[in-house]
């Protein structure tokens, strides 16, 4: 209004930006300030483009047109008859769907429809998300346009148009947490309440074994051993079995949970909500109550991750500076193979300084 402005477009919101805030450091971690006012300006960003507000909260429903639907319900049993994990399409589900909603707000109401003008003008609008999101989403249009043009339903390979985003999983530094931050961590745990007791068991099976949040969430009283204190379970990422002893620590803390905290439900899963409805806690919510520990044991998490993958990075972290064998961290983090855990080696700044060369003077050199 000060500046006579009637229509929000990116530019308007990065000159208010630049007119509040000094030009942004990358090499120092941004304010919580700062960082709010970004993503306020990143949803205006993405409702202008998709008509949709993104959330960060894991969705178990989307909203996909009409006419999308049948094409791409096609498109997910072909995904899923090549051996494609159920884990992995639900989790691309957002990326369809933020494509389709908009070529529906675009006026394409058919495949048929789609230009190249129309996959370039929405490639440049994922300029708002970060380089990972920015794969994945291009990723996922790449991949329905090939089983478009296999399947006849286009005329045209767009596949081979639209560019790949350059972009490495193994080349992010994962965030890792020392054993003292990680017992901190513990520490301050409420254990004298249920929600404690609750709490205090998932930090417990994510930092002493690695667990995956979804894993977690989906351990049932089946897949508990406790004649043989084994805990046995199929990981919903990759379908592999995972066996782990039950140490007495972890053992402990569930049976206290059970017995003196855990509501009474129907459900099978070790894990519930303690507010109604009562149901087996997810991903989302562990990822959040996690947050809330670090937040309250005083760990700096500024420049770090800091969620269930964090604790399994630290496990992993924790296990090379004890000199452990690939090989058996892979097998306890249920890798099926040292290629997965071969990420952890860059962390591993003990041994790697063991291989550093020693610097040329420059007379030598000459």
């Amino acid at each position: 209004k000060n500046n006579s402005i009637e229509t929000y477009s990116p530019a308007v919101g990065e000159a208010y930006f630049n007119s509040k805030f000094p030009p942004v450091d990358v090499s120092s971690p941004l304010s919580v300030n700062t960082r709010k006012y970004i993503r306020v300006l990143n949803m205006l960003n993405t409702y202008q483009a998709f008509h949709a507000i993104p959330f960060r909260c894991k969705r178990s429903k989307y909203a996909f047109p009409l006419w999308f639907q049948p094409i791409y319900s096609e498109f997910l049993e072909y995904r899923k008859y090549i051996g494609i994990q159920d884990y992995t399409i639900k989790k691309q589900h957002y990326c369809f769907e933020k494509f389709a909603q908009y070529l529906d707000n675009n006026g394409i109401h058919s495949f048929e429809d789609i230009g190249i003008t129309d996959l370039q003008n929405y490639i440049a609008l994922l300029s708002v998300f970060s380089l990972s999101v920015r794969y994945n989403m291009v990723s996922a249009v790449r991949m329905l346009m090939q089983f478009l043009y296999e399947r006849k339903y286009i005329e045209t390979d767009y596949k081979s148009i639209i560019p790949n985003v350059k972009y490495s999983h193994d080349a992010h530094i994962p965030s890792v947490y020392s054993q003292d931050e990680i017992q901190r961590l513990l520490n301050c745990v409420d254990r004298g309440n249920a929600t404690g007791q609750r709490d205090y068991a998932i930090l417990l099976l994510a930092a002493r074994y690695g667990l995956r949040a979804a894993d977690i969430c989906g351990l049932t009283f089946d897949e508990i051993d406790w004649e043989n204190s084994c805990i046995h379970i199929s990981q919903q990422k990759t379908c592999e079995p995972l066996s782990l002893p039950l140490s007495a620590e972890i053992g402990n803390a569930i049976i206290e949970y059970i017995k003196y905290g855990r509501p009474k439900t129907e459900y099978r899963n070790v894990f519930v909500r303690h507010i109604s409805p009562v149901q087996p806690i997810n991903s989302s919510s562990l990822h959040c109550m996690i947050q809330r520990y670090f937040t309250a044991a005083h760990i700096d998490i500024k420049t770090r991750k800091h969620g269930p993958h964090a604790l399994r990075h630290s496990l992993a972290s924790n296990m090379l500076l004890n000199n452990t064998p690939l090989p058996t961290i892979s097998q306890a983090l249920g890798h099926s193979s040292t290629s997965s855990t071969q990420i952890y080696l860059k962390i591993d700044t003990k041994n790697l300084t063991m291989c550093a060369l020693p610097l040329i003077e420059e007379e030598d050199s000459l």
